[in-house]
């Protein structure tokens, strides 16, 4: 098990963990399975100029990196959830790319703490 990681509050996913009990796992499946897909949507409304459909993706995806212990993830989100309803998709692009990052790097970081699955984060 990990001891430290700089994208994942240890301490607040292993007490989410003791709470949930067996439900954690498939809870975690669902989140990390969910996160890659929103991701991919947010990453074809920038493409597409949408930033109503930016927004209906970060909006609850703010949250849930929040409560699962990545609070880095959950501010890129919400930042980018503001840029697109002011409009300002060119710098929501580029915030995008260290939110992919961010993810990635909490994917790395739950797989270091659970044995779940390999799961990836689209490239793109």
């Amino acid at each position: 098990m990990a001891t430290n990681h700089p994208t994942l509050d240890l301490a607040l996913f292993r007490e989410m963990g003791e709470e949930l009990e067996e439900d954690f796992e498939p809870y975690l499946e669902l989140f990390l399975n969910t996160l890659g897909k929103r991701l991919a949507s947010i990453e074809k409304a920038l493409a597409a100029d949408d930033g109503p459909a930016i927004c209906r993706e970060t909006h609850p995806m703010k949250g849930v990196t929040r409560q699962v212990g990545c609070s880095r993830a959950g501010e890129l989100a919400e930042t980018l959830e503001n840029l697109a309803k002011n409009e300002r998709l060119d710098e929501g692009r580029k915030l995008f790319v260290e939110l992919k990052s961010e993810a990635r790097q909490l994917l790395q970081a739950i797989r270091e703490e659970t044995q779940l699955p390999e799961l990836n984060i689209p490239s793109g």
